[in-house]
C-alpha cells in the first residue's frame, strides 16, 4: 500500500463519496478541523476508519481492475499539463505532486466510466488511457456484505444499504414495512 499524497479537495471529496455510500451526513468544516495537512491516502483511510466506515486499502495491479468491488475510490497519476514547471520553477523548492482521485463505477475489456474527484459527471474513457493514468491504488468503501447480514437476523435492524441483487441502486433505499411497523410499537 502507498501512501499517496492527496489534495485537500479530493480528501473532502473522497469522505462525500464515502459518505453516502454508508448513509452518513458530513460536515466538512468539523472534519477539516479534526484531520490537517499533509492529505494523504493513509490519513484519509485512518480518518474514514475513526469516523467508523469501512474502508480497505488495497494495491491493484491493471489486469485485476475487473475484480474490484465496485464502486471504489481509485487513484489516478495527474495530468501532464497540471504538472508543468518552467525554470523558475525548476529552481525553487520541489512541489509535492498530488494524485487525483476518482470513482471507479464501471469497467469492461475496453471501457472505463469514472467520475473524478470535484467532477460534475462522469466520464466515459478507453481502458487503455485509464490505464496509463491508473496509480494502482484502489480504496474500497463499500459497506461488506458480511458485515449487514448479522443485522438482518434482528427484526428491529435497520434494512441493508445493498438491494437483494448485492448492488447498489435506488430499490435498496426503500425500508420494508415490518420495520417500520416494529418501530412504531417501540414507540408507543
Amino acid at each position: 500500500m502507498l501512501n499517496l499524497p492527496i489534495s485537500r479537495d479530493g480528501f473532502l471529496w473522497a469522505f462525500s463519496i464515502a459518505s453516502q455510500i454508508h448513509r452518513v451526513p458530513l460536515a466538512p468544516t468539523f472534519l477539516l478541523n479534526k484531520h490537517e495537512a499533509p492529505f494523504t491516502l493513509g490519513s484519509f483511510r485512518v480518518a474514514a476508519e475513526r469516523t467508523g466506515f469501512r474502508i480497505r486499502q488495497k494495491a491493484v495491479p491493471n489486469s485485476q481492475l475487473e475484480k474490484l468491488p465496485l464502486p471504489c475510490l481509485v487513484t489516478l497519476i495527474p495530468h501532464m499539463d497540471a504538472a508543468k514547471c518552467d525554470d523558475d520553477m525548476a529552481r525553487g523548492p520541489a512541489t509535492i505532486r498530488e494524485y487525483q482521485l476518482a470513482l471507479l463505477e464501471r469497467i469492461d475489456e475496453k471501457w472505463v466510466v469514472l467520475a473524478e474527484a470535484c467532477a460534475k459527471s462522469s466520464l466515459t474513457m478507453s481502458r487503455e488511457a485509464f490505464e496509463r493514468r491508473f496509480a494502482g491504488e484502489a480504496l474500497i468503501i463499500a459497506p461488506q456484505v458480511g458485515a449487514t447480514q448479522g443485522a438482518k437476523s434482528d427484526k428491529n435492524a435497520l434494512p441493508s444499504n445493498k438491494s437483494v441483487d448485492g448492488k447498489f441502486g435506488t430499490a435498496s433505499f426503500a425500508m420494508p414495512l415490518s420495520w417500520l411497523k416494529t418501530m412504531f410499537r417501540i414507540a408507543r
